[in-house]
């Protein structure tokens, strides 16, 4: 049996000590092209009717003061949002695209969610090329290790693997962005995990895309209620009640101690197939756009473009 609260903590304990001295060239890549591919997906998606219904819908019910005094940058300039808000339309504009033909790594890898919320983290906060990269990384990797363990115990269980591993891991990426420690890490992965849902059913389609938008939501949320000493539910992935033991049966014991074993060591995120050309095609998207001052977007990209993939320290041990 997994001992208690070996996967939580291991997961919090590698987020919060990750540094992007310390990542393989490879994953420091590879965190860089999913930030442009979600991006081109993005804007390309947002100028769709079925974004500009989104966005319409939740300006609706958007008229509330947003947290932090902070506003939601948007894709497509289509107007500003609350972070949440904002959060759920660009996560699901990222994945519409994936509609028409999701490839096999597209559902498992919460790039969308994890992308989303970092840039949203990222606006309330005074982020680096460092600390976004960290982000996506340390949040894609611990979304990834638990959809493949679900993946492998229940493949055809009926639930979208990607609803219910993105909220955790957009709530550690967000946790990372805003500096929280390993008791914050903690207590996101329990908020996150207490959210999981969504139907496998629904994809590919719209409907799937506002499900990732949920998530990314949400991943936001649970991140910064833990930094406000929110707690979570104690063993949410390995406990006789948590996340695997629910979607698993009692065979997830072993796919519970797979997730931590080589975390931090062995990276999935630097497996993941990348062209290396997506932060570029961004950047381009973003200049043809009409001109917006200080453009978010593209200032982050930026920001990501200055950390050389030599930043990796030396005797660094690849995946």
């Amino acid at each position: 049996m997994t001992a208690n609260w070996a996967v939580t903590t291991g997961i919090a304990d590698f987020a919060a000590r990750t540094r992007l001295s310390e990542l393989p060239e490879e994953v420091i890549a590879n965190a860089r092209e999913l930030v442009g591919v979600c991006l081109v997906s993005g804007l390309g998606a947002a100028a769709t009717a079925d974004a500009r219904a989104m966005h319409a819908f939740l300006a609706a019910f958007d008229d509330t003061l947003p947290p932090f005094g902070a506003e939601g940058a948007v894709l497509g300039r289509l107007g500003r949002l609350s972070p949440s808000a904002a959060v759920t339309f660009n996560a699901a504009c990222m994945v519409l695209a994936d509609a028409a033909a999701p490839g096999p790594s597209s559902t498992l890898l919460p790039g969308a969610e994890v992308v989303s919320g970092v840039l949203a983290a990222a606006g309330m906060e005074s982020a680096t090329g460092p600390s976004l990269l960290e982000g996506v990384a340390v949040g894609a990797e611990t979304g990834l290790r638990i959809a493949r363990a679900i993946a492998r115990s229940r493949p055809s269980s009926g639930w979208s693997v990607r609803g219910l591993t993105g909220r955790i891991a957009a709530a550690v990426a967000v946790v990372k962005i805003l500096g929280g420690g390993v008791d914050q890490f903690r207590q996101a992965i329990g908020l996150g995990a207490t959210q999981a849902a969504g139907l496998a059913y629904l994809a590919p389609s719209a409907g799937a895309a506002l499900l990732t938008g949920r998530a990314a939501r949400d991943g936001l949320e649970a991140g910064l209620l833990s930094l406000t000493d929110w707690q979570g539910p104690e063993r949410p992935i390995e406990g006789d009640r948590g996340l695997l033991q629910l979607i698993t049966g009692p065979d997830g014991a072993a796919e519970a101690d797979e997730i931590i074993t080589g975390l931090g060591d062995h990276w999935f995120l630097a497996q993941s197939a990348m062209d290396g050309t997506a932060t570029t095609r961004a950047c381009r998207l973003l200049r043809e756009q009409e001109p917006v001052e200080d453009d978010p977007f593209l200032r982050y990209l930026r920001h990501i473009e200055s950390e050389s993939v030599q930043g990796a320290g030396p005797g660094t041990e690849r995946p």
